[in-house]
């Protein structure tokens, strides 16, 4: 079903269930997509409100929305360090006619109605040994923080329903976790260098002229290879010239934008700072070449 983020706050508060969200409806309203992604992060803060205007009440209500988000998507989302993320696939190519007919009948199948009572069963009879597991579970050295409590709920109904495989299934959650953090560390770089194209209007570049400018943001960026990995990522070369040394990149603003927006970036925020950086760096060039200023140096001015 589709909802809004009024709905999402309101079923939050008074609800608190596991919202399983299919990441495609967001990227198709991209206008949307940046106060979503605002509002399913701070659903991972113990505490954190929204807010909604009442119009019959004329007054703004406020919702607790801390609440457990799965996100299934097919792509990079920005959070997934904030919500358990299902990496959709394709079928394999010989098995999409078999895929295509057993969806067909996914809302007349018997068999899901039965794991639904099943589970339900299994909750009312086993929650009292889950939550005692669960207070006992401890952070390794691989699964810590944040990934550590998102996963802490997953290895408690793990190490109660199949005691056998929970080994098997902290072993995948550590592997998952490491592989995560990857993920996201690419994600970040690609974040910046979207920003600093946009924000400086930049349609030509180096690799090494990027990567200073990234390296104002985050220091820690040693070489240019995963400045060349962010583009190749993105899509927003347009050709290079490898004759030149170094190798010149022609960027696509416009294909940059739209990778922007669906990430949720305050594209129109970006233009107007460089905008305004502009017109002060001008203003500041006239003065020191001594151009006309009207200033009023009265005393009364003051």
């Amino acid at each position: 079903m589709r909802f809004t983020e009024a709905d999402f706050k309101r079923t939050a508060h008074h609800a608190k269930p596991t919202f399983v969200l299919d990441e495609q409806q967001y990227l198709a309203d991209s206008k949307r997509y940046g106060e979503i992604k605002a509002i399913l992060e701070g659903a991972t803060e113990k505490g954190r409100v929204a807010s909604i205007f009442d119009v019959d009440r004329g007054r703004r209500e406020e919702f607790e929305i801390y609440t457990p988000v799965a996100i299934a998507t097919r792509r990079e989302i920005g959070i997934e360090d904030k919500c358990i993320d299902i990496k959709m696939e394709e079928p394999p190519l010989e098995e999409r006619d078999e895929y295509e007919y057993r969806r067909s009948f996914l809302e007349t199948d018997e068999e899901f109605n039965e794991i639904g009572v099943r589970l339900f069963a299994f909750a009312l009879t086993h929650h009292k040994d889950i939550k005692r597991v669960y207070d006992e579970l401890r952070p390794t050295s691989k699964l810590r923080g944040r990934s550590f409590q998102y996963w802490r709920p997953i290895l408690a109904i793990a190490k109660v329903a199949y005691p056998e495989k929970f080994e098997e299934v902290l072993r995948y959650a550590e592997t998952i976790t490491k592989a995560l953090r990857e993920e996201i560390r690419s994600y970040e770089i690609e974040t910046v260098v979207l920003c600093i194209i946009l924000k400086d209007g930049i349609t030509t570049t180096t690799l090494s002229d990027l990567l200073k400018r990234v390296r104002e943001e985050m220091p820690e960026i040693k070489t240019w290879h995963p400045i060349k990995s962010a583009l190749d990522n993105l899509g927003v070369v347009k050709w290079k010239d490898i004759r030149k040394r170094p190798t010149i990149y022609y960027i696509d603003l416009e294909r940059a934008r739209e990778r922007a927006i669906k990430r949720g970036i305050n594209v129109k925020a970006l233009e107007e700072s460089e905008a305004e950086e502009e017109e002060e760096k001008t203003t500041a060039t006239d003065f020191e070449n001594g151009a006309d200023f009207d200033f009023d140096m009265s005393p009364f001015a003051r």
